[in-house]
């Protein structure tokens, strides 16, 4: 894990990375003042208000780049398992098309 990564994670926690990861990874997001922080912000969509505005205020008025993560591939692949899972597939099947053991869908199916 990158120090930015390290460093966003310890802004806004380990649940709301992956969020931020699925959205931006990649991209030159440009952070915004606390105070200029709009209800229809895409951080405020994806992060919700409290982390957007921890965010905000931590990396304000900044162009920064968010690096690539494997994190952000797992979560977007997890959920679509879950998806998937919901519609009536079983496990094993669901190992075969995502190329992973029937143990690593549990751990997805389980949000581990």
């Amino acid at each position: 894990m990158s120090a930015v990564i390290r460093e966003i994670e310890s802004v806004i926690g380990k649940k709301s990375l992956p969020l931020l990861l699925t959205r931006y990874a990649g991209q030159r997001v440009y952070v915004p003042s606390p105070e200029n922080l709009q209800n229809s912000h895409d951080l405020v969509t994806f992060l919700g208000r409290e982390n957007a505005e921890k965010f905000c205020a931590h990396f304000s008025g900044e162009r920064m780049h968010i690096p690539m993560n494997n994190a952000a591939k797992i979560f977007s692949r997890n959920q679509a398992i879950i998806k998937d899972y919901s519609t009536g597939m079983k496990v094993n099947d669901l190992a075969r098309r995502y190329g992973i053991s029937a143990r690593t869908v549990e751990k997805a199916l389980n949000g581990k």
